[in-house]
């Protein structure tokens, strides 16, 4: 099973699902945001980097479909 990160911003979810290989990249991120939102003055910002465990979840029952031979599904969510 792949593991995922998200990074959130003041704990809401800003980037979901980023696998594990990306995660070097995603902390440099997290640092450089971090450091702009600190730039002026400390109004307690922060950016964390947390596993993702919904991503993780949706990618075991993807591939338990797959695993049973059943059709795969697909949602599709169309924004404003």
């Amino acid at each position: 099973m792949p593991r995922y990160f998200t990074m959130t911003i003041n704990g809401v979810p800003f980037k979901k699902g980023v696998p594990e290989a990306q995660l070097p990249a995603l902390e440099r991120k997290a640092e450089e945001w971090q450091r702009g939102l600190l730039k002026h003055k400390d109004k307690r910002d922060y950016v964390e980097i947390r596993e993702d465990r919904e991503a993780a979840k949706e990618f075991d029952e993807v591939y338990d479909t797959y695993k049973r031979g059943d059709p795969q599904t697909y949602t599709y969510i169309q924004g404003d």
